[in-house]
């Protein structure tokens, strides 16, 4: 039997078109660095369009994070945990970023995105000018804080060098400490951050 080719264009079976971007996608991130797959290539190989990257994923980086199968998109669980703002934030914030790495396959997702961004020029400017528009200027407006920007940039520092500490370097007691409890006392350290002030201490 022929093999069934896949029909150009967005006039193509959705689902057709788009789990094979998915499958040839998921195979090409997991041999290649980011900044090596094109999404010409990908497209070649899905006998399709390159523009129906962009179509179904907006992007060669949204095909990247549903391809690798995130399973939830990290800028709406930082959006949803800092909610409203205010005392508490911090402790919410970092409780939610520690799940989104050790609760699911965002792990992959991640290192492979920091190993592309430490290589690649290329993909560092991607994920910077994706961290300013996507979290760094929206939440900047929620927080109604005096230079918010200036902030938000601290905090993200600080949950970088986190995570670096516990991830990468494994550096006791961080790696060892259960995460609600390295949320609650580094909430405490953004809380200051963004605010100026502490919750009160848990007795």
């Amino acid at each position: 039997m022929a093999r069934k080719t896949v029909s150009r264009g967005p006039a193509a079976k959705r689902g057709e078109v788009r789990e094979r971007l998915l499958e040839i996608a998921h195979e090409a991130f997991s041999r290649s660095d980011f900044s090596a797959v094109t999404m010409r290539d990908l497209a070649a190989k899905a006998d399709c369009d390159p523009g129906l990257i962009n179509y179904y994923f907006g992007s060669k980086a949204g095909l990247f994070r549903e391809s690798m199968s995130l399973p939830q998109d990290p800028v709406k669980v930082i959006h949803e945990a800092i909610g409203e703002g205010g005392l508490g934030t911090g402790e919410r914030l970092v409780l939610a970023v520690l799940k989104l790495w050790e609760e699911s396959k965002a792990a992959t997702f991640f290192k492979a995105i920091a190993s592309s961004i430490l290589v690649s020029e290329a993909t560092f400017s991607i994920y910077s000018n994706w961290m300013e528009n996507a979290m760094i200027k929206p939440l900047a407006a929620k927080l109604n804080v005096p230079e918010a920007d200036l902030r938000l940039e601290l905090v993200l520092g600080e949950i970088l060098g986190l995570f670096s500490a516990r991830y990468i370097f494994a550096r006791p007691p961080l790696v060892t400490m259960p995460r609600e409890e390295v949320a609650r006392r580094y909430g405490r350290v953004v809380d200051l951050t963004l605010y100026g002030k502490v919750p009160p201490a848990s007795p």
